[in-house]
């Protein structure tokens, strides 16, 4: 049975010590002996605490005296359950990662009257691969993380900013010394380097090399390396000749590489609906690991997309600015128009006799045509030019009809006119019947110059609008129906009425009233 046991122990896979109270080795077995890099029959004695052994612990700092307290339980006869020791090697940078288990033998309480352990059981498994993967995860989720962050920076990031954003980012994520962003100019087919990422030192450094900043270097792009271009995710390079196609002659290639320091390239094609927008490169450190191509790929969509993004944004807004520009330009020659239209009326009633019906109505077309006129100025004065407040419009509107009538500055004006915004297709039709009861009111409320007061009134009532235009003047003549005249001025106001789906109410009391109920649209 002894040899059983014996054989047991010295075949097992895994590594298996007894210790005593001291925890110095009583045996071992060859699995733990060749982690430790000694014989068993070495191991003998030995102090597995003994500082060349390079113990760690879990969070991956060395382990210290006060560590022992975990093992102080063994001696009182209690098991903890499993934990986590490194042990360091001098053959290997990282240490052999060990799950411990332990199971003390008491002593009998009757020896000698104490109470304690006898000796330990320690069972060693070599776990390194798997914590080891368990890094590369944590790692990586670590990565797409920082990468899911990057993409919602990169969406909120206005367009002067984000090839330094890009170039930063891929630096820090990936872990290299140097990142570099370019553009593709399809017009000239170059690569322009927008951005690059590195210390102030080391960027003078190579500033030095090449004579000159780095930023905005172009090169040209044959039709052979577009086709690599756009066939690569990623590219995979040794030296920075090899990276830029050749373009970076071999000896300035490798005193930029001794002067970094660098160990590799990686090159990121950003191509986004079969469309190139640039490339992405990395350089990173001698000794160090590249990053895994599969990270830089979804890297290098999220960038591509993103550059595509905001190209067509650009591309709106400068459509946008265009809009604007033509529609002011638009409304800008209306009014000119306009203002020609009025100078020939204005000539042709001076041709006319004084006292002629032609006169008047030549005057009256002039006012109408005034009114649009001062809303075309509006808007084409307004950073809007699709809306207009009626707070805006109507005070400037009302001040130049009174002012081509005599007497006109001994009127009263009053204005509670509150910050409704119409529409182009509702403001001419509530300016042209602005203009008609003002002009009314001017000719037949306050007869040969007399002063009075003019009021105008705008109320917004739920997505409804309330206008007012009232006088304290002379009133409607007796016996005018002003709902059914077939005077010009009054048939005007009730076609244009109708166009606004607005309620026409009147009253003639201590002067007229005229109030219009109508819809916002």
């Amino acid at each position: 049975m002894d040899e059983l046991l014996s054989f047991v122990f010295d075949s097992a896979i895994e590594g298996m010590l007894f210790l005593d109270s001291g925890f110095r080795v009583l045996e071992a077995n060859a699995a733990v002996a060749s982690m430790f890099g000694l014989s068993p029959a070495a191991l003998k004695g030995q102090d597995v605490f003994d500082p060349r052994w390079r113990l760690y612990r879990q969070d991956g700092k060395p382990m210290v005296q006060e560590d022992r307290l975990a093992f102080q339980a063994l001696l009182r006869g209690e098991a903890p359950g499993p934990g986590l020791i490194g042990l360091g090697q001098s053959d290997r940078p990282e240490p052999l990662w060990l799950q411990v288990k332990a199971r003390p033998r008491p002593l009998s309480v009757g020896r000698e009257g104490l109470g304690g352990t006898e000796f330990l059981l320690i069972t060693l498994e070599n776990v390194t691969e798997a914590r080891l993967a368990q890094d590369r995860l944590s790692q990586r989720m670590a990565s797409l993380n920082a990468i899911n962050d990057y993409a919602l920076e990169l969406d909120a990031t206005s367009i002067g900013g984000l090839y330094d954003l890009i170039a930063e980012s891929a630096r820090i994520i990936f872990d290299a010394r140097a990142g570099a962003v370019a553009s593709y100019r399809p017009e000239t087919r170059e690569l322009m380097l927008e951005a690059i990422s590195l210390t102030a030192s080391l960027e003078s450094g190579v500033t030095r090399l090449i004579g000159r900043g780095l930023k905005k270097l172009a090169a040209p792009v044959s039709e052979d390396e577009y086709r690599t271009m756009m066939e690569l995710k990623v590219g995979l390079a040794s030296t920075l000749q090899e990276f830029s196609f050749g373009k970076v002659p071999a000896k300035i290639s490798e005193a930029i590489e001794r002067t970094l320091g660098i160990g590799w390239f990686r090159g990121i094609v950003l191509v986004s609906e079969g469309k190139l927008f640039g490339g992405l490169g990395l350089a990173g450190a001698l000794g160090e690991e590249a990053p895994p191509s599969e990270e830089l790929r979804v890297f290098g969509e999220i960038t591509a997309n993103g550059l595509r993004r905001k190209a067509a944004e650009a591309r709106i807004e400068g459509l946008l600015e265009e809009k604007e520009a033509l529609l002011k330009e638009v409304h800008h020659r209306i009014k000119n128009n306009m203002n020609t239209m009025i100078s020939l009326l204005s000539l042709q009633s001076q041709s006319c006799k004084d006292g002629d019906d032609a006169v008047q109505a030549l005057q009256d077309a002039m006012s109408r045509l005034q009114s649009m006129s001062t809303l075309y100025d509006k808007l084409y004065r307004g950073e809007d030019l699709q809306s207009l407040s009626l707070a805006d419009y109507l005070p400037t509107l009302v001040r130049e009809i009174i002012a081509t009538f005599p007497g006109g500055e001994g009127v009263e004006l009053v204005f509670k006119v509150e910050d409704i915004r119409l529409g182009t297709r509702q403001l001419p039709l509530v300016g042209i019947i602005v203009n008609e009861l003002v002009t009314n009111a001017m000719k037949y409320a306050f007869p040969a110059a007399k002063g009075g007061t003019l009021a105008i009134l705008a109320q917004g009532r739920q997505s409804r609008v309330v206008l007012t235009v009232k006088d304290n003047g002379a009133g409607l003549p007796p016996g005018l129906d002003a709902g059914q005249s077939e005077g010009f001025g009054l048939s005007l106001i009730r076609i244009l009425a109708k166009q606004l789906d607005a309620r026409l109410s009147i009253e003639n009391r201590r002067g007229a009233s005229f109030s219009l109920d109508f819809p916002v649209r």
